[in-house]
Formats: C-alpha cells, sequence, structure tokens
C-alpha cells in the first residue's frame, strides 16, 4: 500500500519566526515521524506536502497513492482542519482521521461543550463572549447569571496548542483580558471556570465499536506537581513530564469510558486525545477538550503511551492506516 503524507508548516502561510500568537501548525518533526514509522510499518511511504501541493496533484492526475495520511492543520480559519478531509471526500480520495465536520466541531470549543452535555459530560461552567454580539459593559453580568467563579480561563474559542491560554484572578482583569485576546485573535473567546487538580488525556486509537483506550497520560511537573495552567509555554519548553495516571481504577476506568463515548458520538476515526481536567477534591473528571488531530511527533503522549506499552512507535501509525483502510474496504 501506497501512502501520501499531508502535512503543513508555518513557512507555507509565510511564517518563518516563532508566532507569538499562532502556534498550531504540523512540525516537520511530525512528518518525519509519520514517514519513519510508516515505514518501518512495511508501508510504501512519501511526502506530498501542503494542501496547496495535494491539490496540485490532483490537478495533474499524479496523486499515485491508496491513501492520505493527513496531519495538516490549516491557518486562521474555524474551519481550518477540515479542508484536506474536505478535498478528499470531493475527489473520492481515501483518508486518514476524522472527517471535516467533526475535525471543525471538535476545533470550537463552546460548540463541543453544547454538544456533549446533553449526553452526561461534565463541563466547566462557561460561556462565550463574541465580539460583534456582546457588550464587554455587560460580560460581568453574563458570567454572573451563568454562576461562573474566579478564577476563569479564557482561552480562543477555535484554536489549539493552548494559544492564548490566559487564569484571570479576578472580575477587574476579565475585561481587558478579553479584548486583548479579541484583537490578537479576530473570534470568540471562551470563558471557563477553572478546575483545580490534574492535567489528564486519555489517549484512543480506532473507529466507532472498534475504537480502544490505547493508554491515559498524566502531565506534572519536573519535581512531581499538578500542573496548574497547562500553557504552550508549559508544552514547549518541556516543563512538564509525563506519567500513568494517578487515579483509582473505578474512577479511571469511569473517566476512560466518557472519553472513549465522546469518540464515538463525535465521530471521530483512527485516533483521538480527549483531555481532563481532575478535580482531585470532588473527585470529579470535566471535560476540557477533544482531540482527534493530536500531534505524534516522538517525545508527545502517544509515543509515550507506546513506550508505556511496550510497543514500538510504528504500532500507532499501523493502528491508524488499519483503522483507515477497514473504512475505506481497501487491501
Amino acid at each position: 500500500m501506497r501512502i501520501g503524507i499531508v502535512f503543513d508548516l508555518k513557512e507555507d502561510y509565510g511564517i518563518q519566526n516563532e508566532d507569538i500568537d499562532y502556534y498550531d501548525f504540523c512540525f516537520l518533526s511530525e512528518a518525519e515521524a509519520a514517514f519513519k514509522h510508516l515505514q518501518l510499518a512495511g508501508y510504501d511511504t512519501f511526502y506530498i506536502g501542503s494542501p496547496a501541493m495535494l491539490l496540485q496533484r490532483i490537478k495533474a492526475n499524479s496523486l499515485d497513492c491508496d491513501i492520505i495520511y493527513n496531519i495538516a492543520e490549516g491557518y486562521k480559519s474555524r474551519n481550518r482542519e477540515g479542508i484536506v478531509p474536505s478535498v478528499c471526500e470531493a475527489f473520492g480520495i481515501p483518508y486518514t482521521g476524522t472527517d471535516a465536520f467533526g475535525l471543525s466541531l471538535s476545533l470550537h470549543k463552546y460548540q463541543t461543550a453544547c454538544f456533549l452535555k446533553p449526553y452526561g459530560i461534565s463541563i466547566p461552567k462557561s460561556i462565550l463572549f463574541t465580539p460583534d454580539l456582546d457588550g464587554i459593559d455587560k460580560i460581568d453580568i453574563k458570567t454572573s447569571q451563568a454562576g461562573i467563579n474566579y478564577p476563569v480561563l479564557l482561552k480562543p474559542n477555535h484554536e489549539g496548542s493552548s494559544m492564548g491560554l490566559m487564569m484571570i484572578e479576578t472580575r477587574g482583569q476579565l475585561k481587558s483580558a478579553l479584548l486583548n485576546l479579541v484583537r490578537r485573535f479576530q473570534q470568540e473567546i471562551l470563558i471557563q471556570e477553572y478546575i483545580p487538580g490534574k492535567e489528564i488525556s486519555t489517549c484512543i486509537l480506532g473507529s466507532g465499536n472498534d475504537s480502544y483506550i490505547y493508554s491515559t497520560v498524566e502531565y506534572i511537573t519536573p519535581d512531581g506537581k499538578d500542573i496548574d495552567l497547562f500553557t504552550k509555554q508549559v508544552k514547549i519548553n518541556g516543563n512538564h513530564q509525563m506519567i500513568s495516571a494517578r487515579l483509582d481504577k473505578r474512577k479511571l476506568y469511569a473517566m476512560n469510558e466518557q472519553a472513549l463515548y465522546i469518540h464515538r458520538i463525535m465521530g471521530m476515526k483512527d485516533i483521538s486525545r480527549i483531555d481532563w481536567r481532575y478535580d482531585t477534591q470532588k473527585e470529579q473528571a470535566y471535560f476540557i477538550e477533544a482531540t482527534p488531530l493530536p500531534e505524534l511527533s516522538e517525545g508527545t503522549e502517544f509515543h509515550w503511551a507506546a513506550k508505556n506499552n511496550q510497543q514500538p512507535y510504528s504500532y500507532v501509525f499501523s493502528e491508524i492506516i488499519r483503522s483507515a483502510v477497514s473504512r475505506y474496504g481497501l487491501t
């Protein structure tokens, strides 16, 4: 089987240096990891490059692959992650991962919460500040009506990699922080009650009824403490480490079952990561985010999980392909 890897780098969008706001790009290390481990899994693999390069190959009728391995993130669009799946579906090309609808839904944090809440998923109290609709002077009233207590977290509503994540301790800080994030990201801002406790992710492989929990990761500081705020800086500076989630077996099982349920009802395919905050005082897991396009560079969650499961990392990539191939009936 021949696999073409579609990925986009910040350079594809004219960004040469580190961008202080936008960071949710695919990294070359991730494309290289995919190439390496797909080959180790026995697949004939090659780089296609950016979505624009994919379109060029389609137009030239030179795609020459059986399936697209998609890790393209897109840029500055609330539908940015769904571009490659939409192109593939338009031209009848098999691809790995979740479809455009699932990717766009999961990228929108508030809408994901609204979708999941009726299913009994515990979610921190949240409201959405929409600049075109909401007056900044009325935001205190809106948070009070929602019963949101301080501290609160502010997040751009459709960005990833903890971009723009801020903790606001007091009501007096809220308005200026909101206006700052709106200016920087030009989109709605999620206001969410802060949950103290553990930062945990559930790693999932497969699709539908064939999906399963691969591992559960807890993030801690280098000296073994809970991470108060998992910011972009903490992630990229390596100020954390990963361990097996330290939860009671019953609580861990219940949280993972909810993660698997989220993966399935949101229609995620082949792989996902479900992120939680676990309140150790209340012994309650709160859903934070669903990530059907997790980073798979070496050293990230699924790489850690493979080591923890005493498996080669190529297993993760072969499972992604196995799940996608099964969906399309390929051999």
